[in-house]
């Protein structure tokens, strides 16, 4: 899914919403409406987090029609219906709904059986997008906007993302690699090791991943693994995380004094509900890292300018 996997976030991504004819389509006591006469030639059912944060961010969310449950209650969404996630999908759904395309972010020996079939049978074309790494974004988002009509918006979103990322290059250039634990759920242990977006958005802030030769992708490690690893920072990721589990992975931070994070009082807490998405706002979280890594007033006055893409 090239996200990590923990009990905060990972299963990525996804927004819809609007119907055939003149009916309503409910949700959770909750209804969206299109007229005919408004909906976009091309309409989108999106399974994935990631693709739905995409379509809202190349102001193309009109296509959408039916999002995912991780995406409910998402701002820009307008009470969309849900199509299902990357586990399950409510065919009986998208029967009434008929979006032109489905998304979904799903490894492709892990994509259930009779998808494909199913989707034949109700005229859905599915546009299936893997997202590992952070060259992959702009890829997924060409696909997607291909896909629904909107090359031009695609390439608008991917030259603002690339704008931001390079921001952040320039802002901590210079500036030394601030050895960083990136964990992703709230119980402290599930960590980013090296080859995913996040590792590599924060080596473009300005740290150095100390889980990185411990192995790729997701991960879990002990409490004596973090206490050798000795991070200066960590980041830890909760996404849209209730308070009660924020608190839950404060005394579990709490409860390593000795930890030079801790110690320095390091720690941070980011419950920005996009920091584990790798879509467009994934520039936003690279200006986050850089900000808790290297804030203003540690930066050097005059550092080199970097040069680079995604």
């Amino acid at each position: 899914m090239g996200q990590p996997a923990g009990g905060t976030v990972f299963a990525l991504f996804l927004p819809l919403a609007m119907i055939l004819g003149a009916g309503c389509e409910r949700t959770g006591g909750t209804s969206a409406t299109t007229e005919p006469s408004t909906r976009p030639a091309l309409t989108v059912a999106s399974l994935s987090p990631a693709a739905t944060d995409m379509i809202l961010g190349m102001e193309a969310g009109e296509h959408l029609v039916a999002v995912s449950k991780y995406d409910l209650g998402k701002p820009g969404l307008r009470d969309l219906p849900v199509a299902g996630d990357y586990e399950s999908i409510d065919w009986e759904r998208l029967g009434r709904l008929r979006p032109s395309v489905m998304v979904m972010q799903v490894a492709k020996s892990r994509v259930p059986a009779g998808v494909q079939q199913r989707a034949d049978q109700l005229g859905i074309k599915i546009q299936n997008i893997g997202i590992d790494k952070l060259e992959d974004i702009p890829v997924a988002l060409r696909e997607i906007g291909s896909a629904i009509g909107e090359s031009a918006k695609a390439a608008a979103g991917e030259a603002a993302l690339q704008r931001k990322l390079e921001e952040v290059r320039k802002r901590v250039a210079g500036s030394p690699a601030v050895p960083t634990l990136i964990v992703t759920d709230d119980s402290g242990m599930a960590v980013a090791g090296r080859d995913n977006f996040l590792d590599q958005v924060l080596t473009l802030a300005g740290g150095s991943n100390v889980a990185a030769p411990a192995g790729a992708g997701y991960f879990s490690i002990d409490r004596e693994k973090i206490a050798a690893l000795q991070p200066q920072v960590v980041l830890q990721l909760l996404g849209d995380a209730s308070p009660p589990a924020v608190e839950q992975v404060r005394r579990f931070w709490n409860s390593m004094p000795e930890l030079p994070a801790v110690k320095q009082g390091r720690v941070y807490y980011l419950t920005e509900s996009s920091i584990l998405m790798p879509g467009l706002k994934v520039g936003e979280t690279a200006e986050v890292f850089a900000s808790k890594l290297h804030p203003p007033d540690s930066r050097p006055s005059s550092a080199p300018i970097q040069q680079g893409n995604l």
